[in-house]
């Protein structure tokens, strides 16, 4: 039987018609079938010394992060900044940067939990629950003090404040919620904050760009318009002083014509720009394949396997794993064989997380939970992280090659399944027939929202 405040939770979802709305839904056969057969088909693109590399240098740059900058994770939490000084696990578990257990926020009275999801308005929504934590404690936790401590690994375990669980710690009569946001714009969203760690310098994005160097990445992302420009035309005045345009075919020749030389020399720069950041973009999503080194990429089904299960590729994984050069192939053609399987949740509860619901309800959210509860944990009218420019949603169909928008597709396909309520598949994912979903199948998942696939596609 659900708790009190579940029961009146529900009452007060139920009136705005989102109950079913929020309520998670399970994976049904077939969707499973092409979950596993996506798993599957990533794996044959990886070279599993790449694979094991990753984790290595993961570790490796956290261990290091974690001494220098006493990042403060719970021994409990596996952070993946701490792992190696934190964990008591034998092996990496495979989706070590998305908080494996279930990084949670639940308020002191045990009554509300929030399950964040990097890029998804998590910032907001984390410093409006602390904030609301805070306040029903009526003090603040006392600063950790880190003076001539810098080896104590008791006290760089210890968990940034008191409002931090482990996603099976957290009671069954707790509501527990989660946004989420349409894969493609947080993919793009996240990419451009990649592009940032470099250029802003504190210490965990500082950390953070660190991680993809070490894993052989360098994305960027030009500070020039979306899609590189015309090249201007060149132009000349006829006997009747009138100016026309001389096409660029035959401009070199014309010895009259009055173009800015410079003016070609950007065009080229440009494209040489553009050239450069589709190929980094292709490689990232490449390497995203074949394992989650960066949580603002990795899918958000992925993040939320603890309170939701799904499927895992179990790998065997040593501590111990040796450096690649970043000069090896990345990328092997030969079948990588592992076992593949189904993940339950965490918790001990026969419920998974109660809610999920899309980033455009937050602000529905807030009015119920303050309605049930009194408290104000959601303020989805602050300003959220929000950043400008390349790259948009729609700047990842020009800049990945084909097989490129195939991975991504298949990334990001659970993501589509689990939210088929709320996001659309872009149509260049060709209504994932790679993994056997015909058409039909796709109108039967997606057929509420009304989505649509490339009918150029066969």
């Amino acid at each position: 039987m659900p708790g009190i405040d579940i029961v009146l939770f529900n009452e007060k979802v139920r009136a705005i018609g989102k109950l079913d709305y929020w309520t998670p839904k399970a994976l049904d056969q077939d969707a499973m079938r092409w979950v596993l057969a996506a798993s599957e088909m990533l794996q044959d693109t990886c070279n599993m010394t790449y694979f094991e590399s990753i984790k290595g240098r993961l570790i490796q740059a956290g261990e290091e992060y974690c001494h220098i900058a006493h990042r403060n994770s719970s021994s409990r939490l596996r952070d993946i900044s701490c792992f190696g000084l934190c964990s008591t696990l034998s092996e990496i578990p495979e989706f070590t940067f998305t908080h494996p257990d279930g990084h949670t926020f639940i308020s002191p009275d045990k009554r509300i939990a929030y399950y964040p999801i990097p890029k998804v308005a998590s910032s907001i929504l984390r410093s409006s629950f602390i904030e609301m934590s805070r306040q029903q404690l009526g003090t603040r936790p006392p600063a950790l003090d880190h003076a001539n401590k810098e080896n104590d690994t008791d006290l760089l375990c210890k968990p940034q404040d008191d409002f931090i669980e482990q996603w099976a710690n957290v009671p069954c009569d707790t509501v527990s919620y989660a946004a989420v946001r349409d894969p493609l714009t947080r993919f793009a969203s996240g990419y451009r904050e990649v592009c940032d760690y470099g250029r802003l310098q504190d210490d965990l994005r500082a950390w953070g760009f660190r991680v993809t160097q070490e894993v052989g990445q360098n994305p960027v992302c030009p500070n020039i318009p979306a899609l590189a420009p015309t090249p201007p035309p060149t132009m000349k005045t006829d006997p009747s002083g009138r100016p026309t345009t001389v096409t660029d075919a035959n401009a070199e020749s014309e010895g009259d014509g009055v173009r800015d030389r410079s003016q070609r020399t950007d065009f080229q720069d440009a494209n040489k720009a553009w050239s450069h950041a589709h190929a980094q973009m292709e490689r990232v999503v490449r390497s995203m394949a074949c394992s989650d080194w960066n949580e603002h990429l990795v899918p958000q089904s992925t993040i939320l396997r603890p309170a939701l299960g799904g499927v895992t590729r179990q790998r065997l994984m040593r501590n111990e794993t040796s450096l690649q050069s970043h000069n090896e192939s990345t990328f092997g053609t030969s079948k990588q064989h592992s076992f593949t399987g189904l993940l339950e949740p965490s918790d001990s509860c026969t419920s998974k997380i109660g809610y999920i619901l899309p980033i455009s309800d937050l602000e529905d959210l807030g009015h119920v939970l303050n309605e049930t509860f009194h408290v104000s944990p959601v303020r989805s009218k602050k300003r959220m992280n929000m950043r400008g420019g390349w790259p948009q949603p729609e700047s990842l169909e020009q800049a990945l090659s084909n097989e490129g928008k195939k991975l991504w597709c298949l990334i990001h396909l659970e993501d589509y399944l689990r939210f088929s309520e709320f996001f659309c598949p872009p149509s260049w994912c060709q209504h994932f027939r790679w993994v056997g979903m015909s058409r039909e199948d796709f109108g039967r998942v997606f057929h509420e929202n009304n989505c649509t696939t490339n009918n150029d596609y066969s």
